[in-house]
């Protein structure tokens, strides 16, 4: 390419408009919607290229590299939104999220506990260090934080499940029922909770095959309306 072409080139460009911004971001998060990642990927890396570091930009390619297992990709852009917006939760939340999915322990558990700083009140804060918790075997320690979680939702169907789990685990298995009945009440259907539940039916010594049969079924209905 000879350097007049370029320099024409380089003013051909410098004189486009950019293009519409709420526009550009409707479309991307259409797609996203949809889970179409690759067609909003393209969209939010236009928006990018004309409107460097938007903010909403830079989140929803963070999410889309999320929900397609490039981590680390996720990880980097949403960092680099914290640099600019300290204050941003959701993509601190989401950083630690990556950090723990990339085998970053550490470095996850700083990051929630940086975000209940900031957000005390953060109930998804609170559930992910309690995860952290439950893969170290630190049960207790995670009882503690899903109790926080429900102290502040009670309906948090997540924490009832997770608070299911570890009583189980503990060998309370009456306790752990309890929150999964619970989290079953909550609207939605919950595979996860489901699954625990008849599962640890089954090791219950005062279920009898009648009750066990009548809960499967409830349960498969449950499912079977929400298809």
């Amino acid at each position: 390419m000879s350097r007049k072409f370029r320099r024409a080139a380089a003013k051909k460009t410098a004189n486009e408009p950019s293009p519409n911004l709420p526009s550009l971001l409707q479309r991307a998060y259409q797609h996203q919607q949809v889970r179409q990642f690759a067609q909003a990927v393209a969209l939010y890396q236009s928006v990018l290229h004309y409107y460097k570091n938007q903010p909403d930009a830079l989140y929803g390619l963070a999410y889309c590299y999320d929900q397609t297992g490039e981590y680390r990709k996720a990880a980097a852009l949403y960092a680099q939104l914290l640099e600019l917006h300290p204050a941003h939760h959701g993509a601190r939340l989401n950083l630690g999220n990556m950090q723990n999915r990339l085998g970053e322990k550490e470095a996850a558990r700083t990051t929630y506990q940086t975000l209940l700083a900031q957000d005390p009140e953060n109930v998804w804060a609170y559930n992910n260090l309690g995860n952290l918790a439950l893969q170290d075997g630190a049960l207790q320690t995670a009882l503690d934080y899903y109790t926080q979680v429900l102290t502040r939702d009670p309906h948090h169907v997540v924490a009832l499940n997770n608070m299911g789990q570890v009583l189980k685990n503990q060998g309370k298995l009456l306790e752990a029922l309890a929150y999964f009945r619970r989290a079953l009440k909550e609207p939605g259907i919950h595979l996860s909770v489901i699954s625990n539940y008849l599962f640890s039916l089954h090791y219950d010594p005062h279920v009898t095959r009648e009750y066990l049969f009548e809960e499967s079924k409830r349960c498969g209905a449950m499912i079977e309306a929400a298809i």
